[in-house]
């Protein structure tokens, strides 16, 4: 839903059903695509994740869960560029809040690295610690690296280590722009 009267949107859980208390109280209600998966096998039987997978292996890349928000910054903004979307705050506020949630023990990064130890790829996942799902944030995959597969491998090691913290399912979180529509489809 989006507040009319400011630029202020809030995206609501899939559980809720009717909007109208929103609406009443002033807000707009327009949908919004998004995925979720239960568990993390689901990807890893997909044909092509097991071919990009083990494509990027071949290549040498590694799968890491590491905390690195330069860098992960810089891999966001070659993808923001890319694809047009602005970014709701500023480099400093969105530190803040990433740190402050990883502290809290809700967010954590997953990222692809090549053998010289440059990231190609990256994701941060929200997760209330012992809650039932995980969200993905942000994700972004170097613009040199779109058609390596690595994007696929990453979305599968993320669910990867989302099941094994627990969540019993992930929300993608977002297919409103065609090119993310086709990469999380």
């Amino acid at each position: 839903v989006t507040k009319s009267t400011v630029d202020e949107y809030l995206l609501l859980s899939r559980s809720v059903v009717d909007v109208v208390l929103w609406v009443w109280l002033v807000w707009a209600s327009g949908p919004r695509y998004t995925d979720w998966l239960e568990g993390s096998k689901e990807l890893w039987l997909v044909d092509c994740v097991r071919r990009h997978t083990r494509k990027c292996r071949e290549a040498g890349l590694r799968a890491f869960e590491y905390w690195d928000l330069p860098t992960f910054w810089d891999v966001h903004e070659e993808t923001r560029e890319r694809q047009g979307f602005p970014m709701p705050f500023a480099r400093a506020a969105y530190f803040e809040l990433a740190e402050s949630m990883r502290v809290a023990g809700a967010a954590w990064m997953v990222s692809i690295r090549d053998p010289a130890g440059k990231t190609w790829s990256s994701q941060i996942v929200l997760g209330v610690p012992e809650g039932p799902g995980a969200y993905m944030w942000l994700m972004g995959p170097r613009t040199a690296h779109l058609t390596s597969g690595v994007g696929s491998w990453l979305m599968a090691e993320v669910a990867r280590t989302a099941a094994e913290r627990g969540p019993a399912w992930w929300e993608l979180c977002g297919r409103d722009l065609p090119s993310l529509a086709r990469s999380k489809g």
